[in-house]
């Protein structure tokens, strides 16, 4: 299922199945925590093996308390949505 995992300054992202999947950290602007934001994105027609960061198109957002939270969530939408077989 996993490709690739590289930890960031705030987060990490990891390529599964295909997709780049971010979970990244930041103060909250209404409480004293740390929110966490999630992404789930694909290489766009353009960027066929991904080697271009910025060609991709985002499929799913979420936000969350925890980076757990987070990362259920981008499971729980991956199962939801399996990539088409080629």
């Amino acid at each position: 299922m996993f490709a690739s995992f590289e930890p960031t300054h705030t987060g990490f992202v990891a390529e599964i199945d295909g997709c780049r999947c971010s979970i990244e950290g930041a103060p909250s602007p209404i409480a004293e925590r740390i929110d966490w934001r999630w992404t789930i994105a694909q290489p766009t027609p353009e960027n066929p093996d991904g080697s271009d960061p910025y060609q991709y198109e985002v499929l799913a957002t979420g936000e969350t308390v925890t980076p757990l939270q987070a990362e259920q969530q981008i499971v729980a939408w991956l199962e939801a949505h399996p990539p088409e077989d080629a």
